[in-house]
């Protein structure tokens, strides 16, 4: 016998999904909010940048992590606007508003382009961070745990990667985009 979807299934796709990325970006906001007011009190402090500003840093770590020390602020107050953004179209998607259905096609692109990408830059700039000789000797070879971590940060991203195109694919549905004209 063939399992025959309600005929509400779409309505309710659209309010899960919104649901949950209402709970999602609000965590964000609360956690972008935390980080900004940290950064800005606890660590403005010019011997805190000049540490990390790059030339105090280790000679082990790449060019890009010190890139993203320098800058952490700035990282922070992005993700803090975009999780404000992605609340305020989360909020847009469970009231059938139309133009928060196209963000969200956006922004699940985004976020696979943002996932794999992210993905493949880690598996393209991995280098363990070289221990002193003292330290390393007592130390068990960590080098198959980060490629298991890989392998797993891997096959995670290819997993949400799917999940997000499955969801863009039913945003697009006609029986999606029609309960929206409503």
């Amino acid at each position: 016998m063939p399992i025959v979807a309600p005929k509400d299934s779409s309505k309710n796709l659209v309010t899960a999904l919104a649901w949950c990325f209402i709970a999602l970006s609000v965590f964000g906001c609360f956690v972008g909010l935390v980080q900004t007011i940290v950064l800005n009190t606890v660590f403005d402090d010019p011997k805190f940048n000049a540490a990390f500003s790059g030339a105090h840093l280790p000679g082990g770590f790449p060019p890009y992590m010190t890139f993203v020390m320098a800058h952490w602020g700035a990282f922070a107050a992005a993700f803090l606007a975009v999780s404000a953004f992605t609340l305020i179209a989360s909020i847009g998607l469970l009231k059938r508003r139309n133009w928060a259905r196209r963000v969200f096609v956006v922004l699940l692109a985004l976020g696979i382009v943002w996932t794999l990408a992210s993905t493949l830059f880690q598996i393209a700039t991995y280098s363990p961070i070289p221990l002193p000789p003292e330290v390393a000797r007592g130390m068990p070879d960590l080098q198959y745990v980060m490629i298991v971590a890989m392998i797993f940060g891997a096959v995670w991203s290819i997993a949400l990667s799917v999940l997000f195109g499955w969801l863009i694919k039913r945003l697009l549905a006609p029986d999606i985009v029609a309960e929206f004209r409503r």
